[in-house]
């Protein structure tokens, strides 16, 4: 078992569930939930490579219009809460799939660069956005300091095997003033709670929401808790924190589950903690 929190470094944890034979904990200190496994850069290359056969691309291409709306809502937004003089202003987007981000910030008039550690993604990035795309793990990339306005994790912080470690390289690329957008799972999302309770009211009988929302690509669950923890570890300040649902015409699900789903996330808008998704501008200072 790790014997520290992968946000905060504290010792102070205890073990949750076993999901598909992948151990998760929690860390009383900061609420972040994380897979208790470790890998090394060769093993993380070979958990994405898959992600570039057909099904991994169909999923990443089919994107439909409220999606791309939700994605320039946020460009707009990185374009708003950023105090940097640059123009255009420089996008990095890291785990940038197969470019649809990217392309959207391209039409907004964004100078724009990726991330992509699955090769098959990573030109199909480059030639559908028509941009540098790096194909190597944050680590290892070869970029200036100080060089964008503009940082993206979409769907990917939760990914990393070390994000303290890859935010103090991904914060020197980021310039002075210059915001740092993350989206990504909310551990304390509703949908998530009452899963869990189902889960253990059954004697782990009643697995399969667990087994759609914990799952060993995910090295990393945060709470709006554990996200202000690790920013809080930069300096960076949280311009705005707030919790969202995904949108339905992204989830594969029978009629009954999707049912289900969408009476849970109309229950979680009336708080301001519980949607699916955590969507955090943190602005470097």
């Amino acid at each position: 078992m790790n014997h520290i929190c992968r946000v905060c470094q504290s010792s102070n944890l205890h073990f949750l569930f076993t999901i598909n034979k992948s151990r998760f904990v929690r860390c009383h200190t900061c609420t972040h939930v994380f897979l208790d496994s470790t890998y090394d850069d060769d093993a993380i290359k070979q958990m994405y490579e898959r992600y570039g056969d057909d099904k991994g691309r169909t999923y990443l291409q089919g994107i439909n219009a409220d999606v791309l709306n939700t994605i320039d809502t946020y460009l707009r937004s990185c374009r708003e809460y950023c105090r940097t003089d640059s123009s255009p202003l420089r996008l990095l987007d890291i785990g940038c799939g197969t470019g649809a981000l990217l392309n959207r910030a391209k039409k907004l008039g964004f100078a724009i660069e990726g991330i992509e550690i699955c090769e098959p993604l990573a030109k199909d990035a480059a030639g559908n956005a028509g941009c540098p795309v790096h194909n190597t793990l944050v680590t290892h990339v070869a970029l200036p300091e100080d060089n964008f306005d503009i940082i993206v994790m979409y769907d990917l912080i939760e990914h990393l095997q070390d994000p303290v470690g890859d935010m103090n390289i991904i914060y020197r690329l980021l310039k002075k003033g210059g915001i740092l957008f993350i989206l990504t799972p909310n551990d304390n999302a509703l949908l998530r709670k009452i899963s869990r309770v189902l889960y253990r009211a059954s004697l782990h009988c009643f697995s399969k929401p667990m087994e759609r929302l914990y799952y060993s690509d995910h090295l990393s669950y945060f709470t709006p808790k554990s996200i202000s923890a690790f920013l809080k570890r930069f300096a960076c300040e949280i311009v705005l924190l707030e919790t969202r649902n995904q949108e339905l015409s992204r989830l594969e699900l029978p009629c009954i589950s999707r049912w289900g789903v969408r009476t849970v996330f109309h229950f979680s808008e009336y708080f301001s903690d519980l949607g699916g998704k955590l969507v955090v501008y943190a602005r470097k200072v």
